[in-house]
């Protein structure tokens, strides 16, 4: 067996002022060259975890500690932080956190010049992990906060791994990536445990990705550790999981629903479930092709919510829209899909007034967004912004959610049945007055969510709502946005989450070099596999192994592909 880097005995944790475990009775190990996945619900300690392995828990937090935890031979309980900084690296879910230069090469800088590195040897480094994370290399002296959130992502991942840590931590590393970015970054991880020098840590929500190259997976729930395992061992478990809450894939589930535990080993790709099911010869009625759900590109004699036209938008001598003409109607559900940098925020920015465009115009409720201020816009258009964090600021969700509604100049009797509104469809009575910040990251995402809501707008642009988010509290979000839908209003939604487009949006555009260059309904998109791939982006999984499967048929989620195939399936299975 390996060199053991990582040994964890009963390890408990507890921060300062609650009486609740962070971490509950946890033990195991990791050894060198190894590949950990460590998945779970929001809120089940894996961040804990990974920064007492990186020495920042119990230094930096305080808290109550029980149990032993050594990393490469060191005590975490008894020696310092700075100890453990030339073993361990660390990048956190929300990159701006870490950044610390004012260019991207004073960032990557920062810790290699620490270290003692020598510049001629940090250069080359340099270039090296610019080119692993797809950044281009003309952008080192760029400012980090003129970057998308997606390349801060690139940024924060190549500054952990410039100076060649023993263990390399890496906590939710693809939330704000394209699916193309995704796999790169799992192939990152392939390389850097290629060497046979690292050893690497990956927390991940969405694991179809992660169990592809993870040697084994801990599972966490609540503070404690309920399975660890080879991954496809762990990953056999699919109902245990759903139960756990975990983003099981859904070609795993297939494997169950299909009857093929016990026949063949739990699909974790496409490619698996297509190598097994090619055979079968599995029949396509046709029976999602364009109809129902996704069908169409919308529109009818709907009156029109909002419009671009000629639109062209500059950052200094950067264009970034580059002359966009689209209408939307009132009731449309859009998702706005494309890579990272492709100009997706920076489209949608132009509703609410946050941005003027530098050509063109853009049209919301008949109003040019040139002649009205944001202020203006906020009566008819609003804006969830990505980190739920940066909108918070009130001390109760109650104050939070009637702050919107106040400030459009309401009544209070007016301002209490917003609230209220607002609380029922998002579910928030139970945290009425609780501190907004205090609140894992789900309800945060919600209760944003809940304050646009007050606000009865026309218009929601929602920016990915569900990064870093379990399940469960995808289901809910989802949930409220598809009865605001139902209620006529129109939503925007920019998100890399092709799973949920599938079971929310109505349409989609796709934004490519400043532009839309494909649009139409669900299915009529995601048959367009070649143009998705060059705009950096997948179907869903199920949707992948249908049409690899040469049906017509383009199916959504599971139950549309055993609906399909299910007669078939049936009679060769049993």
């Amino acid at each position: 067996m390996s060199e053991t880097l990582i040994k964890a005995k009963n390890l408990k944790f507890r921060y300062p002022g609650t009486d609740k475990l962070a971490l509950d009775d946890i033990s195991f190990e990791i050894h060198k060259g190894e590949v950990i996945g460590i998945i779970g619900p929001n809120g089940a300690g894996k961040t804990t975890l990974c920064s007492a392995i990186k020495g920042i828990i119990p230094h930096k937090t305080g808290g109550a500690w029980g149990g032993e935890l050594e990393v490469c031979g060191l005590s975490v309980r008894t020696e310092s932080t700075a100890k453990l900084v030339p073993h361990v690296s660390m990048t956190f879910q929300n990159p701006e956190t870490q950044i610390l230069g004012t260019t991207v090469e004073e960032d990557l800088a920062f810790t290699p010049e620490s270290l003692g590195m020598e510049p001629e040897e940090i250069r080359m480094r340099m270039d090296r992990v610019m080119e692993t994370v797809r950044l281009p290399l003309d952008y080192k002296k760029r400012a980090p906060f003129r970057m998308s959130g997606g390349e801060k992502q690139r940024l924060a991942i190549a500054a952990s791994i410039i100076f060649a840590p023993d263990i390399v931590i890496l906590d939710e590393p693809t939330t704000e990536l394209d699916p193309v970015g995704k796999a790169e970054v799992l192939k990152i991880v392939g390389n850097l445990v290629g060497s046979g020098e690292n050893t690497v840590i990956v927390v991940e929500q969405d694991i179809d990705y992660l169990v592809t190259v993870a040697d084994r997976l801990l599972v966490l729930e609540d503070g404690k550790l309920i399975a660890q395992g080879p991954t496809r061992e762990v990953m056999a478990r699919t109902e245990f999981l759903k139960k756990a809450k975990i983003n099981v894939p859904d070609v795993s589930l297939l494997w169950k629903q299909m009857g093929f535990e016990g026949k063949y080993p739990v699909f974790l790709t496409v490619e698996e479930a297509r190598s097994a099911l090619a055979p079968k010869k599995l029949t396509d009625t046709g029976a999602f092709v364009l109809d129902g759900h996704g069908a169409g590109t919308g529109g009818g004699e709907k009156a029109r919510a909002a419009s671009y036209d000629h639109t062209v938008f500059s950052y200094g001598e950067r264009e970034i829209l580059t002359g966009i003409s689209q209408s939307i109607q009132t009731g449309d559900f859009i998702a706005v899909l494309g890579k990272n940098g492709a100009g997706k925020t920076t489209m949608v920015k132009h509703l609410n007034g946050l941005l003027k465009p530098t050509q063109g115009h853009v049209y919301v409720c008949g109003r040019d967004t040139a002649a009205c201020s944001v202020a203006d816009l906020a009566h008819s258009t609003a804006y969830v912004f990505q980190n739920p964090d940066h909108q918070l600021f009130n001390q109760t969700v109650e104050d939070e959610i009637a702050f919107g509604p106040r400030n459009l100049g309401w009544d209070e009797g007016k301002v209490k049945e917003a609230v209220e509104r607002a609380m029922e469809i998002s579910g928030l009575e139970t945290w009425r007055n609780e501190t907004p910040l205090s609140l894992e990251r789900g309800l945060k995402q919600i209760l944003i969510l809940a304050c646009v809501i007050a606000m009865d707008v026309d218009i929601f642009v929602v920016d990915e709502p569900t990064t870093g988010l379990s399940k469960s509290f995808k289901d809910r979000i989802g949930s409220i946005l598809d009865r605001l839908n139902q209620e006529g209003k129109t939503i925007l939604l920019v998100t890399h989450d092709m799973q949920f487009v599938a079971e929310h949006a109505k349409q989609i555009w796709v934004v490519q070099d400043g532009n839309i260059t494909l649009r139409g309904g669900i299915r009529e998109v995601f048959r367009e596999k070649a143009r998705l791939r060059e705009a950096y982006l997948f179907p869903p999984q199920i949707t992948q192994l249908g049409l690899e499967l040469g049906w017509t048929s383009v199916v959504l989620n599971n139950e549309e592909f055993m609906e399909v195939a299910g007669y078939e399936c049936s009679r060769q299975l049993h």
